[in-house]
């Protein structure tokens, strides 16, 4: 993958792993004289360097996982997500998190910087972030500015190829048929595109009738629950746009209907906070019951003084049952927790 690959020669440029002595050329544990290093860029040398490195790079982040793991209820929970994996059976929503690190804003800090583009002040924005009304406040900006910059500074943000990095890459070599987003970006056809295993169809939530038929097939899809950045008709952003697309009987409160009652889902990047989806969810779970419906699972930040029990309620509430990490880089913790998925099983 390109993303290990560039972690692969930013760690080189360590002094510790790179240097001259004596005569001869130091890569890691390997070195050759000037002209057998010259010899050997024909041959396999640089590949055994960074298959080597790959390989303890693997076994530094499942010895992660497994600290991770052996926290409150995270073993039994992980292991029957690993079986309903290995069935292919579990599909995975991705959100915002998951494109932070190819340099794609997360949700509450574009709306500070769009912030500053208009007349509403900081602190208003701030009260409507801090009481979860990011729908409001997504509404606040964008009456403010008016459609056409509202929409051009969206796509100048968010509709722009980026080098995809940290653990979105492991996707595709994990997850080979549907993939569920809300983000607006377009990191996840680029992914799986050079992987060579293309996305059949894009669907855009607000017009994606076509999803349940598409699911039933098992062929690769990208379901963008909340469209794309250069497509207003399709996207999902503002109060006025989630009140018309989650009311009774529209298209994409079916399309959550049909997501949650085909598979179980693997929630990364997401907040789960007081997402509209979520709140569907739990809708159906009040209706329906918990054990009419698959079991969903997200890998989930503990952060500091947070109340797990109340947190894990509201949590359940919508049948999606955390994988807990605390202490750990959020990327480091999602990589490592991909790769046990998989028992390491993924090569360069």
């Amino acid at each position: 993958m390109d993303y290990l690959k560039e972690k692969f020669y930013s760690d080189l440029q360590s002094e510790a792993n790179t240097y001259v002595r004596e005569g001869r050329i130091h890569i890691r544990e390997m070195h050759w004289s000037p002209s057998e290093f010259l010899e050997s860029l024909g041959g396999d040398a640089a590949d055994e360097i960074m298959n080597e490195w790959f390989d303890e790079r693997k076994e530094s982040l499942l010895q992660i996982a497994e600290e991770i793991l052996e926290g409150y209820d995270n073993r039994d929970r992980f292991d029957r997500l690993k079986e309903t994996c290995g069935e292919n059976s579990v599909i995975p929503f991705v959100g915002a998190g998951m494109s932070i690190p190819s340099e794609y804003p997360g949700w509450s800090n574009y709306l500070r910087v769009l912030c500053s583009q208009t007349r509403v002040s900081p602190d208003e924005l701030e009260r409507l972030l801090n009481s979860g009304r990011f729908e409001e406040a997504a509404q606040t900006l964008f009456d403010d500015m008016g459609a056409p910059a509202f929409n051009e500074h969206l796509r100048n943000t968010f509709d722009r190829r980026r080098e995809p990095k940290g653990p979105i890459n492991y996707l595709p070599r994990i997850f080979r048929s549907g993939v569920i987003t809300t983000n607006f970006d377009t990191l996840l056809e680029g992914i799986y595109d050079t992987e060579k295993n293309k996305f059949e169809e894009v669907l855009f939530g607000v017009t994606g009738s076509e999803f349940p038929r598409l699911a039933a097939t098992g062929r690769p899809y990208l379901l963008k629950l909340h469209g794309n950045a250069n497509r207003q008709r399709d996207r999902v952003i503002t109060l006025n746009e989630y009140e018309s697309a989650y009311q009774d009987r529209k298209v994409l409160r079916n399309l959550v209907a049909n997501a949650f009652f085909s598979k179980s889902m693997l929630f990364m990047g997401c907040s789960l906070a007081t997402d509209r989806t979520i709140q569907s969810m739990s809708e159906y779970v009040n209706e329906f019951g918990h054990e009419s419906l698959p079991q969903h699972y997200a890998f989930v930040s503990l952060q500091e003084g947070e109340d797990r029990i109340s947190r894990r309620e509201q949590l359940v509430s919508a049948n999606i049952f955390p994988i807990w990490y605390e202490g750990v880089d959020h990327d480091e913790a999602i990589e490592a927790l991909l790769l046990a998925l998989v028992d390491g099983d993924i090569q360069l």
